[in-house]
């Protein structure tokens, strides 16, 4: 019954949900309640919690268990209804009030309402939550239910950006679940969770009271494979029907497609950057930073390494994103950056190079890491 699936491997965003690669690919149509779809992973996910994760492959499986207010449309990235029906923005941009769903339902049978959402939020805003990803919530005063179908949000300025960020989090589960998450995550989405086997496989069922209608796929098993090989080969045996896009490489995802196997591509969200402490030196000087900007060839990283398939940032945000808008780029000038160094007082010791850590999430990394050592 897998044998439908051979001849496709998704080369994704993680942040799209099993659903929506099922219907770029045209897959889900012709799944029975049966088939449960095995994915390949490069890593296993840190934690079950979406408060303990920042990592692309916990969120991206978290995903297809517990949804938000609003998620973002596939073709132009704008957000969307989600659970919330719908919303309203005060004059002055700082207030927003969120209509609930009604009829949705968590895993475990219970009603979602607004003091499920209020919990959610006010727990990845609480200090003491450490949550990693908390500062995204940062301009956020408060979170408060005017009813049991509707939440009011109060920003200390406004934001552009802010429907899109509650598109990511906090992830919406039931009023005091928050310490049962680790072991038994909850939440409105799709699939609900089955087990865990750490290292080896997450396994996820069908939610057959999913409030979209139950999805035709009878479950999905995330299974981890570490080295990027391994998870080429569980494609061709037929061991694994699905390889994502922070688990396989350019080079052999087009390898894949010229044997016949197809990559679905789509435009996604995302920003690959570099990032030092500026409270310390030598990132503290401003010169100084504007050297190692003038010292990355972006343009030659979007080529060589992403074949293409990315484009250089100009800002802080994906170039996808309504808020993202134009500023000037500083072009690559080896001589400007030498200078810049120099003007900064920063004195470079050979003996103790400025060490750079990158996460082993997703496979090209490494070489990024080796380009941006080189530069």
């Amino acid at each position: 019954c897998r044998s439908g699936l051979m001849t496709r491997i998704g080369v994704l965003c993680c942040a799209i949900s099993i659903i929506d690669l099922l219907s770029l690919s045209g897959c889900a149509s012709s799944r029975s309640g049966d088939t449960v779809l095995h994915v390949g992973l490069a890593s296993d996910l840190v934690s079950l919690d979406r408060a303990k994760v920042s990592d692309a492959i916990s969120w991206a499986v978290l995903g297809n268990l517990q949804e938000n207010l609003t998620e973002l449309a596939l073709a132009t990235r704008e957000p969307t209804p989600a659970l919330a029906e719908r919303w309203s923005q005060s004059t002055d941009g700082k207030k927003y009030s969120f209509a609930l769903r009604r009829g949705v339902k968590f895993h475990d049978g219970k009603p979602f309402g607004a003091a499920d959402v209020v919990y959610s939020f006010r727990r990845f805003l609480d200090p003491k939550s450490a949550a990693p990803v908390r500062q995204w919530l940062g301009d956020i005063e408060s979170v408060e239910a005017t009813s049991e179908w509707e939440i009011r949000i109060r920003l200390s300025h406004p934001d552009s950006g802010f429907l899109t960020t509650v598109s990511v989090v906090p992830g919406i589960i039931p009023k005091g679940w928050g310490a049962k998450g680790d072991e038994k995550p909850m939440g409105t989405g799709p699939f609900q969770f089955v087990r865990w086997d750490r290292g080896r496989e997450l396994v996820l069922g069908r939610f057959d009271e999913y409030w979209r209608g139950a999805t035709k796929l009878g479950g999905v098993v995330f299974q981890v494979i570490p080295a990027e090989n391994a998870r080429v080969l569980a494609l061709k045996s037929r061991e694994t029907d699905l390889l994502l896009s922070n688990s396989v490489s350019l080079a052999n995802a087009d390898d894949l497609v010229q044997h016949g196997y197809r990559m679905v591509e789509r435009t996604v969200a995302g920003l690959q950057y570099l990032a030092g402490d500026c409270s310390r030196p030598p990132f503290s000087s401003r010169l100084f930073r504007l050297a190692i900007a003038r010292a990355i060839d972006r343009k030659s990283i979007v080529e060589k390494l992403f074949r293409g398939r990315v484009v250089a940032a100009s800002g802080p945000l994906p170039t996808v994103f309504a808020e993202h808008a134009e500023v000037h780029e500083l072009g690559y000038d080896r001589e400007e950056a030498k200078r810049l160094v120099a003007a900064s007082g920063v004195r470079l010791d050979p003996e103790s190079p400025i060490e750079l850590s990158y996460g082993t999430e997703w496979p090209w990394n490494e070489q990024l890491a080796e380009v941006l050592e080189a530069d």
